[in-house]
């Protein structure tokens, strides 16, 4: 059995009214609302108000809320319990006019995040979110990825104008443009030290580049449907696997030993690709009838590869057993998932066109915990990418871009 997820949006600066209760002589005013979807038609508002002393906060009915950690919330509304996560850092205000389509971060060897953006333009900026390199206008449509390699000095980029470009961030040059797809590139993925790279595209291939001469080395596809778009890819390594100067013998193909790609098709099936001996490994049925959007492989989770679907579904597959998923989760009112993120015991998603969460995943059954969905504050803002980082103090860390500037940084 499916289970659903219903949706809840809180408002947005929640928090400000927490802390002004105390500061307010007439609490009259002191209180924010929780809508809860509980259908794709049906929308109930809760009132939560917050008072100055204990237990600061009263419901209607036996609604519930309380703060739970320094930046988590939960309430319980008509018997559904959610959870909130604030942001610790927020940069929306620094550039309001833009929408953000892809963000990277890289720590070593010091921090910068990347961003991409919906007139195919990309920003570098230093950890404390100054501007250090701009590339403007540099693809002429939306910038669908943007990563660093790891020097952190290159940058490779990808586009809806079907190229991808590897951009200097020392001098701001533009040394290679890969050039091949027929339809918009939808996925990148840079292999160890970065000598070769791949990209997904509308076009149903999935190409293998050697950076240094440009070339196309070879190009996958689905052997079922060579057309099949493919929406979203993820890279996994085995788990001994290091970065080498290990040729396959002909001088373009370094360390892609040992290492395997997902691609999520718009039929719905997933691809598994042995980038090493080019062969189609297996493929994971269209089990929902819907796109597969996007595809999320964990370090830590040899087997298994989370996917999200156009409609609302989540799933986790184990290549082991490929006949069927062993878990799945469906957002009630069915809104597609954006872009997704396998994030170690857990699964974030950005859903619809204002929705932000977090599902926890057992670790041993692998079951996804649809009962309390953990959303991210996010002023109701499209998100359509992730990164995160395990920062000095060991905390695992968010960062989430979106349209009309929207960029946040979340502590899981």
């Amino acid at each position: 059995m499916t289970e659903k997820v219903t949706i809840a949006h809180i408002q947005s600066n929640f928090v400000d009214v927490i802390e002004d209760t105390s500061d307010s002589v007439d609490n009259k005013d002191n209180k924010f609302y929780v809508n809860v979807n509980s259908t794709s038609n049906e929308v109930s508002e809760h009132i939560i108000k917050t008072e100055s002393k204990e237990p600061f906060f009263s419901c209607n009915n036996e609604d519930k809320f309380n703060k739970i950690s320094d930046n988590t919330y939960e309430a319980t509304l008509n018997g559904e319990t959610f959870r909130f996560n604030v942001s610790v850092k927020d940069w929306s205000t620094a550039n309001a006019g833009t929408n953000w389509t892809a963000i990277d971060v890289i720590q070593t060897p010091h921090m910068r995040y990347l961003l991409g953006d919906s007139e195919g333009s990309i920003k570098v900026f230093d950890e404390s979110y100054n501007l250090s390199r701009e590339f403007n206008h540099i693809h002429s449509s939306d910038i669908t990825t943007a990563k660093f390699f790891p020097s952190a000095e290159v940058v490779l980029s990808s586009s809806s104008d079907m190229q991808l470009r590897i951009l200097s961030v020392e001098d701001g040059s533009n040394p290679r443009t890969l050039i091949g797809h027929t339809g918009a590139v939808t996925g990148t993925a840079i292999i160890g030290r970065g000598r070769n790279v791949l990209s997904s595209s509308k076009d149903g291939t999935l190409r293998l580049w050697e950076c240094g001469s440009g070339s196309n080395i070879y190009s996958f596809s689905r052997r079922e449907n060579p057309s099949d778009s493919i929406n979203s890819i993820s890279l996994r390594s085995e788990a001994n696997t290091n970065p080498s100067n290990k040729t396959n013998g002909d001088g373009l193909e370094f360390d892609t030993e040992g290492r395997t790609i997902f691609a999520g098709h718009s039929s719905g099936v997933i691809t598994v690709f042995d980038i090493h001996s080019k062969k189609q490994l297996l493929q994971l049925p269209s089990e929902f009838m819907s796109a597969c959007n996007s595809v999320s492989v964990n370090p830590k989770e040899y087997y298994n590869v989370v996917a999200g679907y156009e409609n609302g579904t989540i799933a986790i597959w184990d290549i082991r057993y490929p006949k069927n998923c062993i878990s799945k989760g469906i957002i009630k009112d069915r809104t597609p998932i954006n872009t997704l993120l396998y994030e170690n015991d857990s699964v974030i998603l950005s859903t619809g066109c204002d929705t932000s969460m977090s599902l926890n995943i057992d670790p041993k059954t692998k079951k996804i915990d649809t009962e309390i969905p953990c959303f991210f504050v996010s002023d109701d803002a499209t998100v359509s990418s992730y990164s995160s980082f395990i920062d000095k103090r060991g905390i695992n860390n968010l960062i989430s871009v979106g349209r009309f500037g929207f960029c946040a940084a979340y502590q899981l």
